[in-house]
């Protein structure tokens, strides 16, 4: 996590950078989760398989600029 006064700065991290399937449940689960954190309504049907994602396990980040 940066702070919200990094937007839109430069930024060097270390880390794993991973990829993470999920299955349409586990997509369905995801979409859900962000809908209620962004107060937007869900609609389950709309998820029709699975997707893919990507994450940096991050070891450390620093800003730049």
């Amino acid at each position: 996590m940066f702070p919200k006064d990094g937007a839109g700065r430069k930024v060097a991290a270390e880390g794993i950078f991973k990829k993470i399937e999920l299955n349409q449940q586990q997509a369905v689960a995801w979409a859900k989760h962000e809908a209620e954190e962004r107060g937007q309504k869900f609609d389950a049907a709309k998820i029709k398989s699975g997707m893919t994602m990507y994450q940096i396990q991050g070891t450390g980040a620093v800003l730049l600029d």
